[in-house]
């Protein structure tokens, strides 16, 4: 495990050399940004992304390193920051960023073992522009010792919202809904690329096979090949799908509706863009996206 110093200095010698009082060293800190973020007592903070993306495997905070030796965690934690590397840490456009819906999966295995410990963990973020660097996300985490803070939450905790592409932007979704994005300049092969959100989901209402087998019918009616051998999902056929399966999911609780739009100023270079919204009818009876398509949609599943 890997060692750096506080959020200011790189190393403890730079700190004091720079006429930092030992005191104001026993001092937490965590950055968020532009600002640096204080902790309270018993608690411990770790950056790993902004403008850039740390490897939590090579690169530890000194005050993380020293709080998981006091805890006699430091097998749990090593594994801990393995897992988020190899499970969480993704590869996206501008380069490897980590996906904390993927990290709350990856922290919930490991809550009983730190628990045991004396620690609480918090995936933490925000994306105020007028706090973070340049305007991008920060996120990091706060290790928490539960007998001298047992009832500290950081406010920045990461809270999981559901969004679904819609073209060049992202739709966010209400609470019980979940959505999943199959055509725009590209075609998804939904039997094939699902969701992390939606996979949990399925699990949550017990229709992880319904749900796999309504999606390689998708795929083997619904989706064709188009003039230049690109593929596209087939509305009509969709429909059908959802008249044979919609009976189904209603049975476990699930609302299923098919959405597009063809708006120019939202969609990726005007093409028509069509999702998946999934709706938990016990946690929102009553919605129904405003992008359902025609007056089929009103049906459960189309």
């Amino acid at each position: 495990m890997g060692t750096a110093a506080s959020a200011q200095y790189a190393t403890l010698e730079d700190a004091l050399a720079a006429g930092q009082s030992k005191d104001e060293l026993e001092k937490s800190y965590v950055s968020t940004g532009w600002v640096t973020k204080t902790l309270p007592a018993g608690v411990v903070g770790e950056h790993i992304q902004g403008y850039a993306t740390t490897d939590m495997e090579e690169k530890t905070p000194e005050k993380v390193v020293a709080f998981m030796e006091e805890h006699k965690a430091e097998d749990c934690y090593a594994r801990f920051a393995k897992a988020m590397v190899a499970e969480a840490k993704t590869s996206g456009f501008f380069g490897k960023k980590y996906d904390l819906q993927k990290g709350e999966i990856v922290k919930t295995t490991f809550d009983d073992e730190f628990g045991k410990l004396g620690i609480n963990v918090f995936l933490c973020s925000h994306e105020d522009l007028l706090k973070t660097d340049y305007g991008v996300p920060q996120k990091w985490i706060e290790f928490v010792d539960t007998s001298l803070n047992p009832k500290y939450a950081p406010a920045e905790v990461y809270t999981f919202q559901a969004k679904v592409t819609t073209g060049w932007g992202s739709k966010k979704l209400p609470n019980g809904v979940v959505g999943e994005h199959i055509q725009g300049y590209k075609t998804t092969d939904i039997a094939k690329q699902t969701p992390v959100e939606v996979e949990e989901f399925m699990k949550e209402h017990s229709a992880s096979e319904l749900y796999h087998k309504f999606a390689e019918t998708m795929v083997a009616e619904a989706k064709n090949k188009g003039f230049f051998g690109d593929s596209y999902y087939d509305t009509k056929k969709m429909e059908g799908v959802g008249e044979q399966y919609g009976p189904e999911f209603e049975k476990l609780g699930i609302k299923v509706f098919l959405c597009s739009t063809d708006d120019t100023l939202k969609t990726d270079a005007g093409v028509t863009q069509k999702w998946i919204e999934y709706v938990d009818v016990a946690k929102n009876p009553d919605y129904e996206p405003a992008e359902k398509d025609g007056e089929k949609m009103q049906c459960a599943i189309c």
